[in-house]
């Protein structure tokens, strides 16, 4: 164990600061590129830079702060903190006894493989062949070069030491705040180019400042969407997430409740996080409306030009590019029967209620729950259901 003292001490307590900062932003299910993110950084971070005792135990501390962060803001199931405090540490004290065989590439490696299989496990035991959502972790690998740059240079002299670790921290962020939701290229690019300024050369100055301008450019280019994916990351340092007042309608207009909690009748709300209260989208419907195992009535829109903004990384990639629509039991008859109880592949419709990213299916957005479905276009004379036998569904939930 080293002497918690004088640099030891300061390393420590930056570190213990950032990580538990970083694991507060987990999710339910891994993101498209970062995985379950500042998890897997933090973890690899402590095996890089500390013994595997010490590494382990300000890993755990960390994550046991950043714990009752999530737990009381109710930012991720109690089950998913739970199991990854306990299984996480001793994975990092073992990965920290085999940094000298395996070398630093190796170990932030074998920390994203560990971190799959525990993610296809749970796909296999809890989704079934539903499971892509959760395996998507060994995109983690993507935050690697963030965290060994920022170990390299730390271990440097001088500013570098303080601004290198800084500039590869934003480096990270552009890169998780630009696709942890919703997509911002600029900002993606910026967050994958900083690193690699940061490793171009040995750690100096000028580099550190290189990259922070990278990183700082990709966020300003990309900050509409940043600003959004920002508010969905930090949900569980929002004042309002530790209180009552975490998911009241907040810009009700015509549609929508104009008070109370949105997600009154919808079940484990943690899983969903808040990007508008009460918004409104119009398209095309695609695949096979459908009332899945919890009653809740889905369907996906193609979204119009205007509104294709609404679209996030998990539905490009996992819902073919739709935007996920759910109709929550206690309003069926409210919201479906005014549409004739169902809408028909084809339809062209507008849709009211709650704008949110699923933080258990790979982030994708929805609106959960629906308050309010408009039919501006029939393509089909038959109602639903007539209008959808014989129409394989799509299974992704």
């Amino acid at each position: 164990m080293p002497k918690w003292e004088g640099p030891a001490a300061r390393s420590a307590l930056v570190y213990l600061l950032a990580s538990s900062l970083g694991i507060s932003t987990m999710v339910n299910a891994p993101a498209i590129l970062t995985g379950y993110g500042f998890v897997y950084a933090s973890a690899y971070y402590a095996i890089l830079a500390y013994p595997p005792v010490a590494g382990a135990l300000l890993f755990a501390l960390s994550h046991g702060l950043a714990a009752i962060v999530m737990l009381a803001s109710k930012a991720v199931f109690p089950i998913v903190v739970v199991a990854s405090l306990l299984l996480r540490p001793p994975v990092v004290y073992a990965l920290s006894r085999l940094k000298g065989r395996l070398g630093a590439a190796g170990v932030g490696f074998a920390l994203a493989t560990v971190d799959q299989l525990v993610a296809l496990s749970i796909a296999i035991l809890y989704y079934g062949d539903d499971g892509i959502h959760t395996g998507l972790a060994i995109y983690e690998l993507l935050l690697a070069p963030h965290v060994y740059a920022a170990y390299r240079f730390s271990r440097s002299r001088g500013w570098a030491s303080i601004l290198g670790p800084v500039a590869a921290l934003l480096g990270a962020a552009s890169l998780y705040l630009g696709s942890i939701v919703l997509p911002s290229p600029p900002a993606i690019i910026a967050g994958l180019l900083a690193p690699l300024v940061l490793l171009a050369r040995p750690p100096s100055t000028g580099l550190a400042a290189t990259a922070t301008l990278v990183a700082l450019l990709g966020l300003l280019l990309g900050h509409a969407v940043v600003g959004v994916n920002a508010s969905v990351a930090l949900y569980p340092f929002k004042p309002s997430s530790w209180s009552g007042e975490r998911w009241m309608q907040t810009q009700a207009w015509e549609g929508c409740p104009q008070a109370g909690n949105v997600f009154n009748a919808t079940h484990s709300p943690e899983r969903l996080r808040i990007i508008d209260t009460c918004m409104t989208v119009e398209g095309v419907v695609v695949g096979a409306p459908r009332i899945v195992g919890d009653g809740d009535y889905v369907f996906d829109i193609e979204p119009s030009r205007e509104y294709r903004w609404t679209l996030g990384l998990g539905n490009i990639i996992l819902r073919k590019g739709g935007l996920h629509i759910e109709v929550v039991p206690e309003d069926h008859y409210k919201v479906l029967d005014p549409v004739g109880g169902g809408v028909c592949p084809g339809d062209h419709v507008r849709i009211t209620g709650v704008y949110v990213a699923d933080t258990d299916h790979g982030m994708w957005t929805e609106i959960h729950p629906t308050y309010k479905i408009e039919v501006t276009k029939r393509t089909t004379e038959k109602p639903w259901p007539d209008c959808i036998r014989g129409t394989t569904p799509d299974n992704n939930e």
